[in-house]
């Protein structure tokens, strides 16, 4: 079974071969996703993106806890998930480029 956040976002477990975990587990990731399309189809604009927003930062909160290349990014360019809750701000976050993940090797992957 497929754990969610407190916003209802998907935790996939942590496994050495993703795919495999993500296709072993699809029939329950596509029910909590279809449930949460349930939830949130009627939302207004300000609704869905005030949505979006806490599962951004909840997402950046575990690559800074987990990922040390993600959080090597972050202080680089002076960055916290704190500083980039609001969608003005997530503009500062730089794009991550096919060489960034050739270089990064397993310090781009989260550890948990």
């Amino acid at each position: 079974m497929i754990t969610t956040s407190q916003q209802g976002l998907p935790i996939l477990p942590v496994s050495s071969n993703p795919a495999k975990t993500f296709f072993t587990n699809r029939t329950d990731f596509i029910a909590i996703l279809r449930k949460q399309l349930l939830e949130t189809q009627w939302f207004s604009m300000d609704e869905c993106v005030d949505l979006q927003l806490k599962q951004l930062s909840e997402l950046l909160h575990h690559a800074e806890k987990y990922s040390p290349w993600f959080r090597e990014l972050l202080v680089k360019h002076g960055l916290t998930p704190r500083k980039l809750s609001d969608s003005n701000t997530f503009c500062r976050l730089p794009t991550m480029t096919k060489r960034d993940i050739q270089i990064a090797g397993d310090s781009l992957f989260c550890k948990q």
